[in-house]
C-alpha cells in the first residue's frame, strides 16, 4: 500500500499492527510480518516485490489462500499490547503437540463470561470448538490438558473459562470435555436417514422389531457383548495409583435413556395420532418398546469382540483401516485422531523388514533389559497389540524388575501409545481373589484394547485371567442378573502385568511371556534418557505402525520360512504373525522366556519337591496307597532337637501346616499330581494311578517318562 493516511486511519493501522505483532511474538513468527499490507493482501491479488527483492530474484506472484478453518474473529478478540515469549521459556515458539492453526485459539483474549468471543457465542463454545479441532488434527489428550492448564495463557479466553469452573477440578473438567468432544466427532458422522414409526396401542411387538431394523439400517453403533447391547465410546478415566487421567475407548452398556437417545437422533422419527387435531405429531421414543428391545436377548445386531484404535491386520494379511465395524474380525476400529500411514509395500524384502525392526528397536534404547530375550519379549508385545485383528488369542506379557522406577510401567505406556495413541489406564490389583474376579469381569465387558495390571505386589495367579488369555472368552454376569453367567468375548484385548520380584503362578505360567528389566543401581528412577520414546511415537505414530505391518508382510512374502521353534500350544496363529517373523529377523524366541517362569513357579516347585520325595522314599514303579504314604511321612525319630520327622523331605512336601499330614490331604495332592511331568536330575517323572479299588483304596506309583520321539512327515522322510 502506497500513499498517506489520515491521522485517524494511521491510528487504526497502528492498533491493528500492534495486535498483529502480539500474535506474531507469541507464535514465534519472523519479525516484520505484522505490517498492515500483509493483512490486506487478498487472495487473487498480485504480490509485487520491491526493488531489493526483485534484485534477489523474486518475481510477482498471486496471493493464494492456503487454509481457512471457517472461524471469524473480531479485532477486540486479540490483545493489543505487544508480548514477548515468557522469560522462563525463551525458546518456545509453538504449543507442544498442537498444530499452530489450532493453537491460535488459546491466544484469544478473554472478554468475560457470556460474551461472544472468537466467532463463538461464548468462552465455553470457543473451548469446545478448540478441542474438536485439536482432536481432529491428531493432538492427544495429554498435550491438550497441559496447554489448557498452562498459566502462560492467563488472561486468554479458554484459560480463564477453565479456571472459572468453580467447585470442579480443572484437569478433570478438561478431561471430561475432551471425552465429550471425541464422542461428538464420531456422532456427527452418523447416518441422518431416519424412518418414521407411527405408534399405535397394542402394537409393541411390531414397534420394537421395527426399531431394531432401523438401528441396523442406519448403521448405528449398537452391538452385542456379554449378554447386553453396548456402544463403543471414549471415556475419560483416572488410574488409582498416580491419579493421572487418559482418554480410553471402551464399551458402555445401553440403558433405557442411552438407547432412546441413539434411536431418536439417528434412526427413527416416532409419531402419535392426535385425535383432537386429527393429525400425526412427533413424540419421544416409547419406553416400553425400548425396554423390550433391551431385554429380548435374541438380537440380530452384530457381535463385537473388541476395539482397536489404529489400523490392524486381518488373518489373511489384509489391513483394516476403515473406521467402524469390521465383520471379518468383529472389531470396532475407533481411530485416536487423524492418522496417516506411509506407503507399505505389498511384498517387502527382508532388508525392508530389518529396517522396520530397527525403527522399533531404537525406541527401546533406554530400557535396561537384562538379556536379549527380554527385549525380544518387548518387541513381541509391540507387534501383538498392533496386529490384534490377525489372531484370536495372544499370551499375557509380564514385565519384572527388582526395584521400582526401573521403567516397567513406562514401557507398557509406550507399547500402548503405539497401538492406541494414548497410554493405558491401569486396572488396580488386589489380593482378594473374589474382588479380582469382579474387576476382570467388568474389564471384559468394557473390552478396552489393553488390560493392564500395574505394580502387583503378590504373585500373579488367576483362573479367570488364564481363561481369558487361553480361550479368549470368560463367563460374566449380565448387569442386574446375578444368577446368570454369559460368555463374553475378550479376543480383542491384550493383557499386560508388571511388578517387582513377583512370580507368575499355576496355569498362567505357560501362557505368559516374561521380560526382565534391571538398571543395576539402588535408585533406578534417577536415570536420565537421551530422548522420550513416547514423544517420538506421537510425532510419527503412523511410521511405527507401518513398521509392524512391514515386518509381517515381509515374512509372508518370503514364504513364511520355518524357524527352529518349539510348539506353543494354542497360540499358533499368534506365533505365525509375531513370534516367527521376529525369529526370522534374528531375535531370540520370546516364548523361551516361559522356561525360567516354570522354574520360578511355586506350584511347579512344590510338585518337584513332592515327586522327588516320592522317588526317594517310595521308589520308582513301586505301588503305594495314600495311607501308606501318610504313615511314612508321619514317622518320627529322636534327634538333638527331640522328636523330629524321620523323613523330613517327605513330611515337608506333604504337610499343610508343618505339624501333621493327613490321609485326606495326601489323597488330594496325589489326585492333583496325576500325570503331571517334572524333571529331576535330567530325568522326567510322573505319578500315575496303579490300581483303582473302590472297596479298599487306590494305589499309585511313580514312573519314568520316556522322551517323545520326533515324527518325520512322509514327504520329508522320502527326501
Amino acid at each position: 500500500m502506497n500513499g498517506k493516511f489520515s491521522d485517524e486511519d494511521q491510528s487504526k493501522i497502528d492498533d491493528v499492527e500492534a495486535r498483529t505483532k502480539a500474535i506474531m511474538l507469541r507464535l514465534g513468527a519472523p519479525a516484520g510480518t505484522q505490517n498492515i499490507d500483509r493483512i490486506l493482501r487478498l487472495p487473487g491479488t498480485t504480490n509485487l516485490p520491491n526493488a531489493k527483492k526483485r534484485k534477489s530474484g523474486r518475481v510477482p506472484c498471486p496471493a493464494v489462500l492456503l487454509e481457512f478453518n471457517g472461524g471469524t474473529h473480531a479485532l477486540e478478540d486479540f490483545p493489543k499490547a505487544e508480548e514477548k515469549p515468557r522469560a522462563e521459556d525463551p525458546k518456545a515458539k509453538h504449543v507442544k503437540g498442537i498444530p499452530n492453526n489450532v493453537a491460535r485459539a488459546l491466544y484469544i483474549a478473554d472478554r468475560g463470561a457470556g460474551v461472544s468471543v472468537g466467532g463463538y457465542a461464548g468462552r465455553s463454545e470457543l473451548f469446545f470448538g478448540f478441542l474438536i479441532d485439536a482432536l481432529r488434527s491428531g493432538a492427544d489428550d495429554e498435550a491438550l490438558i497441559e496447554a489448557c492448564l498452562n498459566p502462560k495463557f492467563a488472561g486468554m479466553a479458554i484459560y480463564e473459562h477453565i479456571q472459572d469452573q468453580k467447585g470442579d477440578d480443572a484437569e478433570n473438567y478438561v478431561g471430561r470435555q475432551i471425552e465429550h468432544a471425541a464422542n461428538k466427532i464420531e456422532d456427527d458422522q452418523g447416518n441422518l436417514i431416519k424412518i418414521t414409526i407411527r405408534v399405535r396401542p397394542g402394537f409393541r411387538h411390531e414397534i420394537w422389531r421395527a426399531v431394531a431394523r432401523a438401528l441396523r439400517q442406519a448403521n448405528c453403533p449398537v452391538f452385542v457383548r456379554g449378554g447386553a447391547l453396548v456402544e463403543p465410546l471414549w471415556r475419560w478415566e483416572k488410574s488409582e495409583g498416580d491419579n493421572r487421567g487418559a482418554l480410553v475407548a471402551k464399551f458402555v452398556r445401553y440403558d433405557l435413556w442411552r438407547l432412546s437417545d441413539m434411536v431418536a437422533r439417528h434412526a427413527v422419527i416416532f409419531q402419535r395420532r392426535d385425535k383432537k387435531e386429527k393429525k400425526w405429531l412427533p413424540m419421544d421414543p416409547p419406553k416400553d418398546a425400548i425396554q423390550t428391545l433391551l431385554h429380548r436377548g435374541d438380537w440380530d445386531n452384530p457381535t463385537v469382540r473388541g476395539i482397536v484404535n489404529a489400523p490392524t491386520m486381518r488373518p489373511d494379511g489384509s489391513l483394516l483401516f476403515v473406521p467402524g465395524y469390521d465383520p471379518a474380525t468383529e472389531l470396532w476400529y475407533k481411530p485416536a485422531g487423524d492418522l496417516e500411514l506411509p506407503p507399505i509395500p505389498e511384498r517387502p524384502t527382508k532388508a525392508d523388514a530389518k529396517a522396520a525392526l530397527k525403527l522399533l528397536t531404537d525406541l527401546l534404547a533406554g530400557f535396561p533389559f537384562e538379556e536379549d530375550i527380554d527385549k525380544s519379549v518387548a518387541l513381541a508385545a509391540i507387534l501383538t497389540v498392533v496386529l490384534r485383528g490377525a489372531f484370536e488369542i495372544a499370551p499375557l506379557f509380564f514385565f519384572l524388575a527388582p526395584e521400582a522406577g526401573t521403567g516397567k510401567t513406562f514401557l507398557i505406556f509406550l507399547i500402548a501409545t503405539i497401538a492406541t495413541g494414548r497410554r493405558a489406564v491401569p486396572l488396580p490389583g488386589t489380593d482378594d481373589p473374589k474382588e479380582m474376579e469382579k474387576r476382570l469381569q467388568a474389564a471384559a465387558i468394557e473390552g478396552k484394547p489393553i488390560l493392564f495390571l500395574n505394580n502387583l505386589v503378590d504373585d500373579l495367579e488367576s483362573g479367570l485371567l488364564s481363561q481369558m488369555v487361553t480361550d479368549g472368552t470368560i463367563d460374566v454376569r449380565p448387569y442386574g442378573k446375578n444368577d446368570v453367567l454369559i460368555p463374553c468375548d475378550c479376543r480383542g484385548m491384550t493383557a499386560f502385568a508388571n511388578g517387582n520380584n513377583i512370580r507368575v503362578v499355576g496355569d498362567l505360567v505357560r501362557r505368559t511371556l516374561t521380560s526382565h528389566l534391571n538398571a543395576n543401581m539402588e535408585e533406578p528412577e534417577t536415570r536420565t534418557f537421551d530422548f522420550d520414546p513416547i514423544d517420538k511415537v506421537k510425532a510419527n505414530r503412523g511410521a511405527y505402525l507401518a513398521a509392524v505391518f512391514t515386518i509381517v508382510r515381509a515374512y509372508m512374502a518370503a514364504g513364511c520360512p520355518k524357524q527352529d521353534a518349539e510348539a506353543f500350544a494354542g497360540f499358533d496363529p499368534w506365533s505365525r504373525m509375531v513370534r516367527l517373523p521376529l525369529m526370522w529377523l534374528g531375535l531370540k524366541d520370546p516364548v523361551s522366556s516361559t522356561k525360567e517362569a516354570r522354574l520360578l513357579d511355586p506350584q511347579r516347585g512344590d510338585l518337584r519337591e513332592r515327586i522327588g520325595a516320592y522317588v526317594k522314599h517310595m521308589g520308582v514303579r513301586q505301588p503305594f496307597t495314600a495311607a501308606a504314604l501318610t504313615k511314612k511321612a508321619m514317622e518320627t525319630t529322636s534327634g538333638a532337637r527331640g522328636i523330629v520327622p524321620a523323613y523330613p523331605e517327605l513330611f515337608e512336601a506333604l504337610s499343610r501346616d508343618g505339624r501333621s499330614v493327613t490321609v485326606k490331604g495326601v489323597t488330594r495332592k496325589l489326585t492333583a499330581d496325576l500325570k503331571r511331568i517334572c524333571s529331576l536330575d535330567g530325568k522326567q517323572y510322573r505319578v500315575v494311578l496303579a490300581t483303582r479299588d473302590r472297596k479298599t483304596a487306590n494305589t499309585y506309583r511313580v514312573e519314568l517318562v520316556k522322551a517323545p520321539q520326533t515324527v518325520v512327515p512322509p514327504e520329508e522322510a522320502a527326501m
